[in-house]
């Protein structure tokens, strides 16, 4: 779906005109799991309805904060979403979040045809807000993104990054990984430094193990017992796992099997009689 949006009339002498199309967003981000809601996205798409109902209205302010509830909730970059936010902003003489919104714009469309205009903007208005100091931020890995009061600025090592004095709400964010968040102060002509290292994300599997014959049979999960068959066990992180089981005069029967996320791995094994002698192979690399 595609949407014209008449985005701004003249209000005043300094505010342009701009149309945007806008396209609706594919993905949403609620939690750290990554698992996307449809009642998310739709929420999502609500937001934005009503935040440009509400400026065609010229309720600005309303209009601001009701789009500005969107950032926490896509992982899609939305470069006109910020643009119309830092515009917003200004209109609404707040200079600290237009400087922001804005950043994250030309962060997003560095050489789009407004970037220009949206650079000398942000610059006059951290001129404006009084004293700025920098921000310098290292993510590992090292495309992790980062996020500063729901903005995004750019991944990995992002470097002095101008912002006026304050406190911020930093997160480190990576698919696969663990968002990390932190606090962090900007001081006056200073830079404040942070290194973010997040975490692999572990997810859980299962497997579900019977044997024929199973009696007097015992079953193994990396050298491990799990007792006799049958064998049921959930919570297992996803990596691939030696599966072995043992029954005294029959055959041993070994496989590698890879448990993945929110899957049961289901096993039936049948054992043999016929005097083999199966070797255990290693156990699988963490």
């Amino acid at each position: 779906m595609r949407r014209l949006l008449e985005l701004y009339s003249v209000w005043a002498p300094a505010l342009f005109l701009a149309l945007i199309v806008l396209a609706a967003p594919s993905l949403a981000h609620a939690s750290d799991d990554e698992d996307d809601s449809e009642g998310t996205i739709a929420k999502l798409e609500k937001l934005r309805s009503d935040g440009y109902a509400l400026f065609k209205r010229q309720k600005y302010k309303d209009a601001f904060f009701t789009l500005k509830e969107i950032l926490p909730l896509t992982i899609n970059r939305d470069e006109a979403l910020l643009l119309d936010l830092g515009n917003l902003a200004e209109l609404l003489a707040d200079c600290r979040s237009a400087a922001l919104y804005w950043s994250g714009y030309l962060a997003l469309a560095p050489n789009a045809k407004p970037s220009s205009e949206v650079r000398q903007k942000r610059d006059k208005c951290l001129h404006k807000t009084g004293a700025v100091g920098k921000l310098a931020i290292d993510i590992d890995p090292a495309g992790g993104d980062l996020i500063v009061n729901d903005v995004w600025l750019g991944q990995g090592t992002v470097r002095e990054l101008t912002m006026p004095v304050g406190t911020y709400a930093i997160q480190g964010r990576a698919r696969g990984h663990v968002t990390q968040r932190q606090s962090l102060d900007v001081q006056a002509d200073t830079t404040a430094r942070t290194k973010l290292t997040l975490a692999k994300r572990i997810y859980k599997g299962g497997i579900d193990i019977s044997v024929e014959p199973g009696d007097g049979a015992e079953v193994l999960l990396d050298n491990v017992s799990l007792g006799k068959p049958p064998v049921r066990k959930m919570d297992l992180d996803t990596r691939k796992y030696l599966i072995r089981v043992e029954k005294p005069g029959w055959d041993r029967w070994v496989r590698y099997v890879t448990v993945e996320r929110n899957t049961t791995v289901k096993l039936k094994v049948t054992l043999e009689k016929t005097g083999a002698d199966i070797p255990i192979p290693p156990l699988p690399k963490p």
